[in-house]
């Protein structure tokens, strides 16, 4: 249940071993490789080797791990696995079906966890194949299985009490390519047909318990990385210096169809929700000029049942979105920043429907939600900076400041009206005190806002002085535009802080 970014190293370091060109590679090379790598991100191996012919077999291997002063360590049982050369220029490796995993790390002062878990595989095999220097890994297996059953907290097992988790891939291949130079750089590409978890939390008074089931199919991942020689211990919780190192990546995360079953039950109640997809995908990327993280599923139908309501709440969405990027570290000039949301056409249920309009006077189609805003900000102190970060939070600075942001998108469709617009505004923050002060300006169209507010009078969700007091705020702000029913509205803030409505000030 407790990860962390050397646990998943370490853990893919088994899975799938490195990359290559058309040279032969011998057990010897990739047995120096892998510890030559584990020992560069931080962790210690013993373990004993042995030959027989072309097999290089190594025996009780073991690594260990810390996260830092004070912050946990991890160690991994490989037990014994066999590098097998196949005579011509590939290595075969195997590894043991069962693979311990023990995470230790401090809960809140003075309380500690250990947690323990399996990394599971079947028919699993990586060949790999090149030169010591330009290594390529092929993997496959039938299955591949995290499981963890729980953890101690200073000793005391409380397993049942807490979680349990399990993830299960099956049908997997994949390649790993690596290129040894100034840093290890890896190209990876990795597809499983299904994946399945679950994980289970439970009340330790036992009054209550939740659970999270899935699946997947399709499964994909393809991504590169730039990692560093030499992970010293004082960057293994340090990010900020490991991007100034080099480190890098760049990835992407996409699922077929993707079910998602949410039950919690408790001595009172049960709630309920099912969620399902028809594709997903994720892109994520790091490196010393920031972070940028975008997600969106398509086909996706949701179901939620709850005591509350004497029916299921169904609805669906065609299409949802989210990205955000952002610099991390200081530097002279603005970096880029973006944040943006999309929920296009979204549907419910007729029932949901008729409780707040059983005469059906609101058009039911689709709604849609979009919004992207990009700009440009110059980061303050370095966000992944553990000494910066706390001195930030203690004398309550600023982040970032910005200079610049545009609304490139905004389009609100909902019962038959529709608002769109787009701006921009830059930002003076030479002011000693005091929010930046804006200049700029959006443009924005209503059209069909008169009309949603006579039915939402007519159905009695809007009261008539409500609406009169939204009509005059309308009048004031904007004005007709070419075609009925439609509005128009420029609001623009000066370089002397006014606030303009049409050419009119109005602040």
């Amino acid at each position: 249940m407790f990860f962390s970014k050397k646990t998943l190293s370490a853990a893919v370091a088994v899975m799938a071993m490195g990359s290559v060109a058309s040279a032969d590679v011998t057990a010897d090379d990739i047995w120096a490789d892998f510890q030559a790598y584990m020992a560069g991100i931080g962790y210690e191996m013993t373990g004993t080797t042995s030959r027989q012919g072309n097999v290089l077999t190594a025996s009780d291997v073991g690594m260990t791990g810390t996260f830092g002063p004070e912050a946990g360590s991890m160690e991994m049982q490989l037990g014994t696995f066999t590098l097998s050369e196949n005579g011509d220029g590939s290595v075969d490796i195997r590894f043991p079906e069962v693979v311990p995993i023990t995470t230790e790390f401090e809960i809140e002062d003075g309380v500690r966890g250990r947690s323990n878990m399996e990394y599971r595989q079947q028919g699993a095999v990586v060949t790999a194949s090149g030169t010591p220097a330009d290594l390529n890994y092929v993997f496959s297996a039938d299955t591949i299985s995290f499981v963890s059953d729980g953890l101690e907290i200073d000793g005391t097992e409380t397993e049942q009490e807490l979680y349990t988790l399990r993830v299960d891939m099956n049908g997997l291949s994949g390649t790993t390519d690596m290129l040894l130079g100034s840093n290890r750089n890896y190209d990876q590409a990795l597809t499983a047909e299904t994946a399945t978890y679950s994980m289970i939390f439970s009340d330790p008074s036992g009054e209550g318990e939740g659970r999270i089931t899935g699946s997947m199919d399709a499964v994909k991942f393809d991504g590169i990385a730039e990692v560093p020689l030499q992970v010293a211990q004082s960057l293994q919780t340090d990010m900020n210096t490991m991007l100034g190192a080099g480190f890098a990546v760049d990835g992407t995360f996409t699922t077929g169809r993707n079910d998602v079953n949410i039950l919690s039950t408790t001595p009172d109640a049960q709630f309920s929700g099912d969620i399902r997809s028809a594709a997903s995908s994720l892109d994520v990327k790091m490196n010393q000029d920031g972070l940028t993280y975008a997600a969106g599923q398509s086909g996706m139908d949701v179901q939620i049942t709850t005591p509350s309501v004497p029916f299921p709440i169904a609805f669906r969405v065609a299409d949802t979105g989210f990205n955000l990027s952002m610099p991390l570290r200081t530097a002279d000039t603005a970096g880029a920043f973006a944040l943006g949301f999309s929920m296009e056409d979204f549907s419910t249920d007729e029932a949901i429907w008729a409780l707040i309009d059983p005469g059906a006077q609101l058009p039911r189609d689709p709604a849609t939600l979009i919004l992207q805003i990009t700009g440009k900000a110059k980061v303050l102190f370095d966000f992944l900076d553990p000494t910066a970060l706390a001195a930030a939070q203690s004398g309550g600075d600023t982040p970032a400041e910005i200079e610049s942001a545009d609304i490139d998108a905004l389009r609100l469709d909902i019962a038959g009206a529709e608002l769109t617009g787009t701006g921009a505004f830059t930002f003076d923050n030479s002011q000693d005190a005091g929010p930046p002060q804006p200049v700029g300006g959006v443009d924005l169209r209503l059209e069909g806002g008169n009309g949603l507010i006579d039915r939402l009078v007519a159905i009695g969700l809007l009261p008539e002085e409500q609406a009169m007091a939204a009509r005059m705020m309308m009048g004031l702000l904007a004005v007709p535009g070419d075609t009925p029913d439609t509005l128009t509205s420029r609001i623009e803030i000066n370089e002397q802080g006014h606030v303009m409505a049409n050419g009119q000030r109005i602040q």
